[in-house]
């Protein structure tokens, strides 16, 4: 999750999360890391209505076999 509204004073941070837990990470390199990342993910992926109609079709798929 990127925190890009902290607190007044504080730099926007980063929190990864994991099977063991989580982490925080508030270096400005690393931020600038992972919103690159999310924003080219984010461009990559289908809209909320594309996924739905391919789960449904998918699903017809597998509940004929």
């Amino acid at each position: 999750m990127i925190v890009d509204d902290p607190q007044e004073g504080e730099a926007p941070g980063v929190v990864l999360e994991y099977p063991a837990g989580t982490a925080w990470g508030d270096n400005t390199e690393e931020v600038k890391r992972f919103t690159t990342i999310f924003d080219e993910v984010t461009k990559l992926a289908m809209s909320s209505a594309k996924s739905t109609d391919l789960i449904a079709k998918r699903r017809k798929v597998l509940e004929s076999l």
